[in-house]
């Protein structure tokens, strides 16, 4: 199958508010999607918002917990839900994460346990320049679930957008102010 790539009109329809995503399928039940979208703050700025673990429910759609889990060896570990309507079901998928940080570059992210076969990835940052930063999150999944991964895939790609406009809205809002 060849890759699908979408784009979606942030806020004011200016080209480089889009959100671009490549969804590739790696096998029968395996999908790699990857989202972009450059975000008007520094690096440093969007790396201190995601990395408020605890507070990214706050502010991402369907994200119905977010919360750092404690562990005795100084290592990351998330544990995040999602929720959302899905042919007129309440749809909950749990996962908890191993993250790995490298500062100001990537955020590494695999799956300890949780809703999926498969869950793992990254968010990468790029800085365009010093107030702008392109913002990659790239996730390769395989759903225990038997729905179809076309429809779960479809709801991905919409769901995952929609996060990247969110964070992108909340990095604004948070610190862009900060330089006007």
């Amino acid at each position: 199958m060849s890759p699908l790539s979408l784009s979606f009109p942030a806020l004011q329809r200016s080209p480089q508010q889009d959100v671009q995503i490549d969804a590739q399928s790696l096998g029968p039940r395996q999908r790699r999607i990857q989202v972009q979208i450059e975000v008007p703050v520094a690096i440093a700025d969007l790396w201190t918002l995601l990395t408020d673990y605890n507070r990214l429910a706050e502010f991402i759609p369907n994200l119905s917990i977010s919360q750092q889990l404690p562990t005795h060896d100084g290592s990351i570990r998330l544990e995040q839900i999602g929720s959302q309507c899905f042919l007129r079901f309440r749809f909950c998928a749990r996962v908890v994460l191993a993250m790995q940080e490298v500062p100001y570059d990537r955020l590494e992210f695999r799956m300890l346990e949780g809703d999926f076969e498969q869950f793992d990835g990254s968010w990468r940052f790029q800085s365009v320049d010093a107030d702008r930063t392109q913002l990659t999150y790239d996730v390769t999944l395989a759903p225990k679930l038997p729905m179809p991964i076309q429809l779960i895939e479809t709801q991905l790609d919409q769901n995952l957008a929609a996060n990247l406009l969110a964070i992108r809205a909340e990095a604004i809002r948070r610190f862009a102010s900060d330089r006007a």
